[in-house]
């Protein structure tokens, strides 16, 4: 479906985000770079101190999502929790990255009883409590029924 352009529209993607716990901060020396050149500005060393480590709680809400919707989200939830996809802006430097420990998906419509699954990461890989067969077939919505 095309947007008009003339006619902004609010996402229906909610996210929120705790605050990280457990973690360090680790004060760093940098030289900021001359993104045209590639060389170092001169008189430009800052320091920074990132969180090392630590928590986060992500909460991820569609409102009224299709199916392909909920795949979409699914494969979201598959990147953030194997790193593949970085948040913030220093992500280029390899911070950003995130390892899931354990997610709960609740599918709020479609039936009386909403469906729930759990993922935790564990020593042996992922656990899936809930239909495995059911989130597969959410993925292959987003890829049209292929």
């Amino acid at each position: 479906m095309q947007r008009d352009p003339h006619n902004p529209t609010a996402s229906r993607l909610i996210v929120e985000e705790s605050e990280i716990t457990d973690s360090a901060t680790l004060v760093q020396n940098r030289v900021a770079l001359d993104r045209f050149t590639g060389g170092a500005f001169d008189t430009a060393l800052f320091a920074e101190a990132p969180a090392v480590g630590g928590e986060v709680r992500l909460t991820l809400t569609v409102r009224n999502p299709t199916e392909a919707d909920k795949g979409l989200l699914l494969l979201l939830l598959r990147d953030l929790w194997t790193g593949d996809l970085a948040l913030g802006g220093t992500s280029n430097i390899g911070r950003g990255r995130l390892r899931g420990l354990n997610a709960t998906i609740t599918d709020l419509r479609g039936s009386e009883q909403p469906e729930t699954w759990t993922i935790k990461q564990g020593d042996e890989g992922l656990t899936v409590h809930g239909e495995q067969q059911a989130l597969e077939d959410l993925v292959k919505a987003l890829h049209g029924g292929a």
